[in-house]
């Protein structure tokens, strides 16, 4: 049932939303607000959880305990991203928030814009949703 109403609400993502083309997703900073169909909560890290995409193929951002960079690929709607690096610190609120943060990256295989926030996509369905800054 789980895999039904996943492959569903990506079919209601990508049918719904317009087109990505033309909508940069670029040079602005995006906050993680859901993922993997669960809210991302205030208290649940010490800041916002954040993603840059910049015009010359960096992401960057906060990952719910350290910063993280690496290489992204953006052609049309596709975006995948590259090895991702992220610093190592511990905290006592985050980590888990962190590690399936991690976990977008490697699954991510396409984007949309809908309502205004970013939905990242992989072959499963939604991965995570962010609100623009």
């Amino acid at each position: 049932m789980r895999t039904l109403i996943v492959g569903l609400t990506l079919i209601a993502v990508a049918g719904c939303a317009t087109a990505p083309r033309g909508t940069d997703i670029t040079g602005e900073t995006w906050t993680l607000v859901e993922m993997y169909g669960e809210p991302v909560a205030a208290g649940d890290t010490n800041r916002p959880v954040t993603l840059t995409l910049d015009a010359d193929g960096n992401a960057s951002g906060y990952s719910g305990c350290n910063q993280f960079g690496g290489p992204y690929t953006l052609t049309g709607d596709a975006l995948t991203f590259g090895a991702i690096a992220m610093t190592r610190m511990a905290c006592d609120r985050g980590m888990d928030v962190e590690s399936r943060y991690a976990d977008v990256f490697e699954r991510t295989r396409t984007w949309v814009v809908q309502d205004g926030m970013l939905h990242l996509i992989g072959a499963d369905g939604l991965l995570a949703r962010f609100r623009r800054n």
